[in-house]
C-alpha cells in the first residue's frame, strides 16, 4: 500500500510575533535587508490597485497548522527509504518509477479511460500535485523494491484468487452492531416482518447501512473478508438471516439474497492472472506494513514550536489509497 500523507511543505523555525509586512533581517555585514515579496495579493470589490499583500510568513503558519504533521511525517519517510534503499544496494530506475503510475491504474479500474479519471479524482481529493505525486510514484517504487524478496505465493492463495474473480458469488446484507442485546432486538423486529435493509439504514453501525447493508458480491475464498464472515454467509440458504456472528468487536447479522453461478473460466486458463493479484495484494500490505515501521521508529526533533503543536495535537493515521477497494467489510478496521 502507499502512503498518502498531505500536503507537502513545513515552515521551519520563525519569529511569529512580528508582521513580515513590517520586519527586516539583518544580514552578515549589518545591515538592513528587504523581507521576502509577498506571494499573493487580495482586495474587496471595488478597491483600486493591486491589493493587500499576503506574505509568506503568514501563509506558511496557516499551512503547518492545517497539513504541517502530515508533510512531515512525508518528508521523513522519503529520507528513510532513500537511505534503505542504498543500505540494500538496490538501484531505483526511472523505468521502475514510471511503472508505478501503470499499477496504479490498474488498481482502480480495468477500463483505462475509467482508470485516468479516477486517478484524477484521487489525485485532487489527496492534493497530489505534481510534485507530490511524483514523490508517490517515486515513493511506491522504493517500497517495492524493498519488500520484493519477502513476496511467498501458495497454491491456496492463487485458487482463492481466481474464485473471487471466476466462482460463484453470493449477494448479502449486513446489519453490524456493537453488543448481543441489539441483536436480540432486531430479530424480534425482523420476526415481527420489519424489512432487513430496513432495519439496517436504521441501526447498523457499518458504512452499508447507507445502502440498506447491501455489499458487493463475495466468493466463497475472498480472503479480503474474514473467515467466520464467509463460512456463515454460504451455509445460509437465499432469503434467509444468519445468528449473529462475531467479527472482530462486533456481531453482524448476515442475510443471504442469492447466488450467481461462475464465470466458467478455469483456473489454468488465467494461472498467471491469479498470481500477479496475489503479488500485488502481498505487496501491497507489506510496502504499507515497511512504512508505517519505519515511521514508527523515526526520531524526530521538532523545532518549530507551531509545528510541534501541530504534530502533537492533530494525531492521524497513515491513510492508503495506493490499492483503492469499492468493498465494504464488516470488520472495523481491516486495512
Amino acid at each position: 500500500m502507499l502512503i498518502l500523507l498531505g500536503l507537502a511543505g513545513c515552515a521551519g523555525n520563525q519569529v511569529r510575533s512580528i508582521d513580515p509586512a513590517d520586519r527586516a533581517k539583518i544580514d552578515q555585514s549589518g545591515m538592513r535587508s528587504a523581507p521576502p515579496p509577498p506571494i499573493a495579493y487580495w482586495k474587496m470589490p471595488g478597491d483600486t490597485g493591486r491589493g493587500d499583500p499576503i506574505h509568506p510568513d503568514q501563509f506558511e503558519g496557516v499551512l503547518v497548522e492545517l497539513s504541517g504533521r502530515r508533510a512531515l511525517q512525508e518528508l521523513v519517510l522519503d529520507r528513510m527509504l532513500a537511505r534503505e534503499l542504498a543500505e540494500t544496494g538496490k538501484m531505483l530506475d526511472g523505468v521502475a518509477v514510471d511503472r508505478e503510475e501503470t499499477i496504479l491504474l490498474m488498481a482502480l479500474d480495468e477500463d483505462l479511460d475509467r482508470a485516468i479519471r479516477l486517478l484524477q479524482e484521487v489525485r485532487t481529493r489527496d492534493g497530489l500535485g505534481p510534485v507530490r505525486y511524483q514523490a508517490l510514484l517515486r515513493r511506491n517504487a522504493i517500497l517495492r523494491l524493498l519488500v520484493e524478496d519477502q513476496i511467498e505465493i501458495g497454491e491456496e492463495s492463487i485458487i482463492a484468487a481466481w474464485d473471487r474473480d471466476h466462482g460463484p458469488r453470493r449477494v448479502a446484507r449486513v446489519l453490524v452492531v456493537q453488543n448481543l442485546a441489539a441483536t436480540a432486538e432486531i430479530n424480534d423486529q425482523l420476526q415481527a416482518g420489519v424489512p432487513f435493509a430496513e432495519l439496517a439504514a436504521a441501526r447498523s453501525t457499518d458504512p452499508s447501512a447507507s445502502t440498506g447493508g447491501l455489499l458487493d458480491p463475495i466468493s466463497r475464498l475472498d480472503p479480503s473478508w474474514p473467515t467466520s464472515f464467509r463460512e456463515v454467509l454460504w451455509s445460509l440458504e437465499p432469503g434467509t438471516v444468519s445468528t449473529p456472528v462475531l467479527v472482530g468487536e462486533n456481531y453482524v447479522l448476515i442475510q443471504c439474497l442469492k447466488e450467481s453461478p461462475g464465470d466458467g473460466i478455469n483456473l489454468e486458463d488465467v494461472r498467471e492472472e491469479s498470481e500477479r493479484v496475489v503479488r500485488r495484494a502481498r505487496e501491497r500490505l507489506l510496502m504499507d506494513s515497511t512504512a508505517r515501521s519505519l515511521l514508527e521508529a523515526a526520531s524526530i526533533d521538532i523545532i518549530d514550536t507551531e509545528l510541534k503543536r501541530a504534530f502533537d495535537e492533530r494525531p492521524e493515521d497513515l491513510r492508503s489509497a495506493v490499492m483503492p477497494n469499492a468493498r465494504t467489510r464488516p470488520e472495523a478496521g481491516t486495512p
